[in-house]
C-alpha cells in the first residue's frame, strides 16, 4: 500500500515572500504527504519522485540541497534518508517558468487535407501536445508552422484544433480540425462517440476468447503515478474496449480493437488485465520474453522481436467520421508500421497467416456472437 496524500493544496506566494528565499521565484508552497502505516523504509528522494509525478529524482536532490524539503518539521539533510510510516513530509516547489512553444518545420504523413481538417498517420516517436519534459518536436509545434493563421509562438495550453489524442509509441490515425467550426464538431462527435475507431495490436499468446469485451474502470494507479490501473467500481472512469483476433501465430497473436470509451492507456491496460499485454509495452509487461514460453527458439525469437521495436505494437489503424462540416461519410486506413509487419511476416514464415483483408465498412465493425 503506497503512502496516501494527507492534503495537497497548491497555492502561489505573493510577492512579500521571506527574505531567505530567492528573488523574482514564485513557490508552489504546503504540498504534504501523510506516510501510511505500510510504507517501507525507503530513499526520500525516491519515494518523493514516485508519489509526485511531475518533479524528477534529481530535482528532489536538489530541493534538499536548498532546504526545501522537511520531515516532522525536520529539514532533510541528504537525499539517501529514509522515509518511515507515520512521518509526514512537507515541501516547497519553486515554479518553473512558464515555457513557449514555437513553431518547427515536421514533416507531417497526411493522409487527407480540406479546408477543414487534416488526418495523419502519426509515427511512433511524435508526441501530441507540449508538456513537461517535451516542448519540442510534438505535432502542436509542427501545426503551428503548416497552418496559417496560427502564432509562431504559445504557451504548453495552446493545442490548436487537437480533439484527441494517441500515445507516444502508438501508430497511426488521427484527424485535427483546422477551423473553429470542424475542431468543435469533431470534439463533438469523439463526446458521443460517434467516431468509428480499429485499432490493431500485437498482444502476447492468444486469448482463449478469440473475442470479446473488457469492461473495467481505469483511475490513476497510487503505487505508481505514470501508470494506470483498473480500480473498483465508482474509483475510478469506465472504460470498454472490444476485441477480436485477426490472426493467432506461435506465441503472439494480432487483435482487432474499437474502443467505446477512450480513457488514458486504455487498450494497454486492458490487454494486460486480460492477461495478453500489448508486445513491447514498456510500462504494462509487454517486454518479458519469457511470455514467450520456453520451447524450442521462442525466446531468441521474442527478444530478436523486441530488439526491432523500442515501443508498444499498437497502430490506430482505420478511422470513419461523418465530416462536420460537409456531412460527408469518410473512412480512412493506416497500413501496420514496418516495425509491427516485420513480426507478422517473421511470424508466418514460422507457419503463421497473413490476417485477411477487412473489406467491410469501419462502420459495420462488430464483434462475432
Amino acid at each position: 500500500m503506497s503512502p496516501s496524500k494527507r492534503r495537497n493544496r497548491v497555492t502561489f506566494l505573493s510577492g512579500d515572500a521571506p527574505e531567505e528565499r530567492p528573488a523574482g521565484v514564485e513557490y508552489i508552497e504546503d504540498l504534504e504527504l501523510a506516510i501510511g502505516p505500510n510504507q517501507r523504509m525507503e530513499r526520500i528522494d525516491v519515494f518523493l519522485a514516485r508519489q509526485i509525478g511531475f518533479v524528477s529524482r534529481s530535482r528532489i536532490q536538489g530541493l534538499i540541497e536548498e532546504g526545501q524539503i522537511t520531515v516532522d518539521e525536520r529539514a532533510v539533510s541528504r537525499p539517501s534518508e529514509k522515509v518511515q510510516p507515520g512521518q509526514v513530509v512537507r515541501l516547497s516547489i519553486p515554479r518553473m517558468p512558464k515555457p513557449v512553444v514555437r513553431a518547427e518545420t515536421i514533416p507531417l504523413d497526411i493522409l487527407h487535407e480540406d479546408e477543414h481538417l487534416l488526418v495523419i498517420d502519426k509515427d511512433a516517436e511524435m508526441v501530441i501536445h507540449p508538456a513537461r519534459g517535451c516542448y519540442t518536436g510534438t505535432l502542436v509545434n509542427a501545426l503551428m508552422a503548416y497552418l496559417e493563421d496560427l502564432p509562431e509562438e504559445a504557451d504548453e495550453q495552446f493545442r490548436p484544433g487537437i480533439v484527441h489524442r494517441l500515445d507516444r509509441g502508438t501508430t497511426g490515425l488521427m484527424v485535427v480540425g483546422k477551423t473553429p467550426e470542424a475542431t468543435r464538431g469533431l470534439s463533438k462527435m469523439f463526446h458521443d462517440r460517434t467516431i468509428h475507431r480499429l485499432y490493431r495490436a500485437i498482444v502476447w499468446t492468444r486469448p482463449r476468447s478469440l473475442a470479446g469485451t473488457i469492461d473495467a474502470e481505469i483511475g490513476r494507479d497510487l503505487r505508481d503515478r505514470l501508470r494506470m490501473a483498473i480500480v473498483h467500481e465508482g474509483r475510478g472512469r469506465r472504460a470498454v474496449t472490444h476485441y477480436r483476433t485477426a490472426a493467432s501465430y506461435d506465441f503472439l497473436s494480432l487483435l482487432e480493437l474499437k474502443l467505446e470509451t477512450g480513457r488514458t492507456h486504455q487498450i494497454r491496460l486492458h490487454m494486460e488485465a486480460l492477461g495478453h499485454p500489448v508486445f513491447g509495452d514498456p510500462v504494462y509487461s509487454g517486454r518479458d520474453e519469457k511470455r514467450a514460453g520456453f520451447v524450442g527458439d521462442r525466446v531468441p525469437r521474442a527478444k530478436r522481436y523486441l530488439a526491432g521495436l523500442d515501443r508498444q505494437a499498437l497502430h490506430s489503424w482505420r478511422m470513419g467520421f461523418v465530416h462536420p462540416v460537409t456531412q460527408k461519410r469518410m473512412e480512412f486506413e493506416a497500413p501496420l508500421p514496418q516495425d509491427m509487419q516485420a513480426i507478422i511476416d517473421s511470424e508466418c514464415k514460422e507457419g503463421g497467416r497473413q490476417p485477411a483483408a477487412l473489406t467491410g465498412s469501419v462502420f459495420d465493425w462488430r464483434i462475432p456472437d
